[in-house]
This record gives C-alpha cells, sequence and structure tokens, in this order.
C-alpha cells in the first residue's frame, strides 16, 4: 500500500522562497539536528547545510573536500555520506542519501537548502500567485 503525506507551506513574504523546517541524522556520528530553518531551491542540484550547525559536533578535517558548483561559480564543500533528511508533516525519513556542507558561500540566513537530490523523490507545487506551495511524498506503508 501506498501513503500519501503532504505539506502545505507559505512562501516567505520577502524573498519569495519556499520555506520550510527540517530535521537531519548523520547516521554514522549518531548525530540529530531538529529545528532547522531551510528553504526549497529547485536550482540546487544537491542539498547542503550550513557549516555552523555541525561545526561544533564534527571535526570537518576528517571528512572529503570536493569541489561544488553553483550559480556564482565553484565552490569547497565537505561531503557526508549516510544522512537522512526529515521534513515536516511528511513524518518519515524522506530522503538517504549524501549532504553537502559549504564551508564558504552558503550565508544566506538558512541553515539547509533542500536540493533535487531530495526533491527527486517528491512533488514540488510551487503557486508564487498566491503565496503557497506544496511538497508530496509517497510513502509505502
Amino acid at each position: 500500500m501506498i501513503s500519501e503525506l503532504i505539506h502545505h507551506g507559505q512562501l516567505s513574504a520577502n524573498s519569495k522562497y519556499a520555506e520550510i523546517e527540517a530535521e537531519l541524522i548523520l547516521i554514522n556520528e549518531g548525530k540529530h539536528y531538529q529545528n532547522l530553518k531551510g528553504f526549497i531551491d529547485t536550482g540546487a542540484s544537491k542539498s547542503a547545510i550550513h557549516v555552523d550547525v555541525v561545526n561544533k559536533d564534527l571535526d570537518l578535517s576528517s571528512y572529503e573536500t570536493v569541489q561544488n558548483r553553483g550559480a556564482n561559480g565553484s565552490y569547497d564543500c565537505v561531503r557526508i555520506n549516510n544522512v537522512g533528511i526529515i521534513l515536516p508533516s511528511l513524518n518519515a525519513e524522506t530522503y538517504t542519501g549524501t549532504i553537502y556542507i559549504d564551508t564558504t558561500t552558503m550565508n544566506n540566513g538558512y541553515d539547509i537548502i533542500i536540493g533535487c537530490d531530495v526533491l527527486s523523490v517528491c512533488e514540488f507545487i510551487y503557486n508564487g500567485r498566491n503565496g503557497t506551495y506544496q511538497l508530496k511524498y509517497l510513502k509505502e506503508a
């Protein structure tokens, strides 16, 4: 049986971003971060977290540093494998895979960017006219 889980959200009044609260689980490290302020970015191929979220808990020098490309060019980030991302109202580990820690450029006031790696398992509807969005996730029960 497949159940459809839906989250309805409001766009930010100022930026018109589809803001969302998320949880992040670093499975191998045994760390769980809640109430992360994030936004959905359909232009980001990969999800990323701000370095300040994990900096006090992890020695980032022990992880692989890779180059990512964004709209403003290349930037350094740290790759952490085996993570889970939980989105609100979905009550499920929506995504399990790799997340990137942006160590240089992500100074936009958000803790996490939800990119197309997570959105690939969801349906995202953005309604700029009404200032709302909808995120659907299909879960096998």
